[in-house]
């Protein structure tokens, strides 16, 4: 039997050229969910840029291969230019990302949400890091970590993508996070942001 490649063979990057902003790339399946989409490029425009040197937070992770590839996808690129396909191929490595870049790129990752399409695993990640630490999905210290680097006008739209994916998200795409529990996971959700803001 013939050996396979490895898709991303070690110490190889791929480039993901963006053609289009990511806004324009993504589609929105509702008048409701585009509108959202619209206020998330708004709301964050001025978030600055981390800085190529805070992309990673040195303090959380040794430097091995998922370390240097995360850093090297991320550094120097605007959250406008991070595509689908990046988005798509690396889902996991955003756990890689500092609180501060984390906060800059997330307008990228919250539009990604906003599309409901199941094949993007990042949609599922990001909800799950954006989830109160009750859920334990994420650890407490991290997440108040990252919850502290937005805004106010930002935990507000937060809770509002919240409410409108509890509207569209069907259960069987949400099943592990108590999405449609009693109360809901997008409920104590969005008023965890609400309420915090």
């Amino acid at each position: 039997m013939k050996k396979r490649k490895p898709l991303f063979p070690l110490g190889h990057v791929v480039k993901y050229e963006a053609a289009v902003d990511i806004f324009a790339e993504l589609e929105y399946p509702t008048p409701k969910l585009a509108a959202l989409a619209r206020r998330v490029v708004v709301e964050f425009k001025n978030v600055p840029y981390p800085g190529d040197d805070n992309i990673i937070d040195p303090a959380n992770w040794i430097k091995d291969y998922e370390y240097t590839t995360c850093q090297s996808l991320f550094t120097g690129r605007k959250w406008q230019h991070v595509t689908r396909e990046l988005m798509h191929d690396h889902s996991e490595r955003i756990f890689w990302l500092s609180n501060v870049a984390m906060h800059y790129f997330m307008p990228a990752f919250l539009l990604s949400i906003l599309t409901i399409d199941p094949h993007m695993e990042i949609n599922f990640t990001v909800t799950c890091l954006l989830l109160p630490p009750f859920f334990e999905l994420y650890k407490p210290k991290e997440f108040h970590a990252l919850f502290s680097t937005f805004s106010r006008g930002e935990k507000l739209l937060i809770a509002d993508i919240f409410d409108a994916l509890g509207e569209v998200i069907p259960e069987d795409l949400a099943s592990s996070t108590q999405w449609h529990g009693d109360p809901p996971a997008w409920q104590i959700t969005s008023a965890y942001y609400r309420d915090n803001a």
